[in-house]
């Protein structure tokens, strides 16, 4: 008699799902068969935003309400719906503010500027307590993926996107506080992917995404236009990044992009 075959069902914590990256990636795990987390201030907002989806899908979406300002919401969000003292495997964050304009339209702000590194140290506030209650030997690190942006260090931007990105200061600084947060955690805690996209459009998912990172070599894959170093580029869709997120980061466990910051442009 043949033993049955299990199929591991993947549980994926989702932060600021209605965005358009993390919208992207949500909707593709549902459809996929993940039982999904999401922490949102609007769940209804999110549900219309996921009504596309076949019917019965929505069965695998957990939606609690709340901020990153809320620990009991974060902490809810991140728990294993099959062992509640543990986090879910993988957790996505595409959490951003609103831009905010004020009297010199060439220096936008944002609604709150610290909220992507408050969004981080609340994921990792929450982790460090479920891995403090967890018991000796079962902590298994998740994968943290976070949606930041190119153009935070120089060689990363065509030369004529300088002038546009030089004017996003504010949120910029809040991008790079936020990867400090995630990829300084202490050892043992997590494994991380940061993920800096280009200028982000609305346009379809199915473009050549191309994907690289400071150092990479090729391996002759072809997948992701098999960058030589960083990937320079500039633009890229939401829903092209949101399928990246899903088909590396769930789909392969983070492959060779884990503690890489990884460039994603066409």
């Amino acid at each position: 008699m043949s033993e049955a075959i299990t199929t591991e069902i993947k549980e994926v914590a989702f932060f600021g799902p209605t965005g358009g990256c993390a919208l992207a990636a949500l909707k593709l795990a549902l459809e996929s068969g993940c039982r999904c987390s999401a922490l949102t201030r609007r769940p209804s907002h999110l549900l219309t935003q996921l009504s596309s989806l076949p019917q019965g899908t929505l069965q695998n979406l957990t939606i609690t309400e709340g901020t990153v300002q809320t620990p009991t919401a974060v902490l809810e969000t991140l728990r294993s719906q099959t062992n509640s003292s543990l986090p879910r495997k993988y957790i996505i964050s595409g959490i951003g503010g609103a831009p905010k304009f004020g009297l010199n339209p060439f220096r936008p702000t944002l609604d709150n500027p610290h909220i992507c590194q408050e969004a981080a140290e609340a994921i990792l506030s929450g982790l460090r307590e479920l891995k403090g209650g967890a018991a000796e030997g079962e902590w298994q690190q998740p994968l943290l993926a976070v949606i930041s942006t190119t153009g935070l260090v120089p060689g990363e931007l065509p030369f004529v996107m300088k002038p546009l990105y030089g004017m996003l200061k504010i949120p910029h600084e809040d991008k790079v506080k936020m990867e400090g947060v995630v990829t300084g955690a202490e050892e043992g805690l997590l494994k991380w992917v940061v993920g800096r996209a280009g200028l982000l459009t609305d346009g379809p998912a199915g473009g050549a995404v191309r994907a690289g990172y400071a150092g990479r070599v090729r391996n002759g894959s072809g997948k992701w236009g098999d960058v030589e170093g960083v990937a320079v580029g500039y633009r890229i869709s939401r829903g092209d990044v949101g399928r990246w997120l899903f088909e590396e980061v769930i789909g392969q466990d983070g492959g060779e992009w884990v503690g890489k910051r990884v460039c994603l442009v066409y």
